[in-house]
């Protein structure tokens, strides 16, 4: 298998990313996982996005639920300065 450039050539360097890789996944079910249990709809958002702003206003506009996870202010690497954290 050819591990990611991040994981260097090296056998341990390759075993070492695919721990930290399945971790991180792990975390990320988990959070994912919570937030489907704390509201029927989760939604993913960018501040800046007009689709996320019509989804959401969709949303509300329903009196559906929904718990809104925002991942920044824009989705264009770069494009932005100073993302959301």
């Amino acid at each position: 298998a050819i591990a990611p450039l991040q994981a260097g050539s090296s056998r341990e360097n390759e075993f070492e990313y695919k721990s930290e890789l399945a971790e991180a996944k792990a975390k990320i079910f988990d959070e994912i996982s919570r937030l489907n249990e704390s509201a029927p709809v989760v939604i993913y958002t960018y501040s800046l996005s007009p689709f996320c702003t019509e989804a959401t206003a969709l949303l509300d506009s329903a009196g559906i639920s929904y718990e809104e996870v925002s991942l920044g202010k824009e989705w264009i690497p770069g494009l932005i300065d100073d993302p959301l954290k």
